[in-house]
């Protein structure tokens, strides 16, 4: 999963991430798997989220872009706090996208507790592109692996450290 992030500007090159996508909506899926493949990233799509943990925890992705809502409301919360829990995807960059604003917003601390960082639906692409790269930044092996999620994390995750070091286990 070696990442290679140089960013010249608005564009990024040379890259040889793999982004992983959790949504049931295959335009959406379709449309981000063909903006990133012209950043130079590969996309890998998941239309399940109750069927995507084990897959998610072998790719290991630089990435997870994640819907909230699937066959049941709640499948792509779940999921995020199964991906949390896991020492192979604990520090994994995460967005979370949802059509309900509401949602997020009532969710917005849970979401930080998560270290994920969230957006509408829909969006502006420019917008979701300049958090992806955000994101990507931080999965740069050049960057503290760590770094993401201290970067959303704000304090609120109270077993933060106890996660990280059981990761390093």
């Amino acid at each position: 999963m070696a990442l290679t992030l140089k960013n010249d500007g608005d564009t990024m090159t040379d890259h040889t991430g793999v982004v992983a996508v959790v949504d049931d909506c295959i335009p959406f899926t379709n449309l981000i798997r063909e903006v990133l493949a012209h950043e130079g990233l590969r996309v890998i799509a998941f239309h399940d989220a109750a069927r995507a943990f084990d897959a998610l925890v072998a790719l290991q992705p630089d990435l997870i872009i994640l819907d909230t809502w699937h066959n049941q409301p709640d499948a792509g919360w779940r999921l995020l706090q199964r991906l949390r829990l896991h020492p192979a995807t604990i520090a994994t960059p995460i967005l979370v996208g949802s059509t309900n604003p509401t949602l997020l917003r009532a969710r917005t601390a849970q979401f930080r507790q998560y270290q994920a960082e969230s957006f509408e639906k829909p969006f502006e692409l420019d917008d979701l592109l300049r958090k992806i790269r955000l994101a990507l930044s931080y999965a740069d092996p050049q960057c503290d692996a760590y770094h993401w999620p201290s970067v959303v994390r704000g304090g609120a995750y109270k077993h933060y450290d106890t996660l990280l070091s059981i990761h390093a286990r």
